[in-house]
């Protein structure tokens, strides 16, 4: 039923194990992303289409709507916390994928 957004969500959580990043969709050499630049790269790579397009797919919204429901908050000023870890994300992003189950 959620074929598309779970596949979103397993490929974020493994953009977001290989790098974390905060204050930005992104570092530098695009190897570390924050949780929504996460989402939205995955987006990218599994519907075909551009990075800032991917923003504006539902399915992108959708998957981003349930990881603002499992952290509680905001994803965005979530992941910019600067007590927030990488292993914070990543168990949040296992829940996201869980979900789907």
């Amino acid at each position: 039923m959620f074929t598309i957004e779970k596949q979103i969500a397993e490929r974020a959580l493994e953009i977001i194990k290989k790098g974390w990043h905060q204050g930005s969709y992104f570092n530098h050499d695009e190897s570390c992303f924050c949780a929504l630049g996460a989402i939205n790269r995955a987006c990218e790579e599994v519907q075909g289409v551009g990075f800032f397009s991917a923003m504006n797919q539902p399915e992108t919204e959708t998957v981003a709507r349930r990881l603002d429901g499992i952290v509680g908050g905001f994803v965005p000023n979530w992941n910019d916390d600067p007590d927030r870890t990488k292993e914070e994300v990543v168990t949040a992003f296992e829940k996201l994928v869980a979900s789907y189950a």
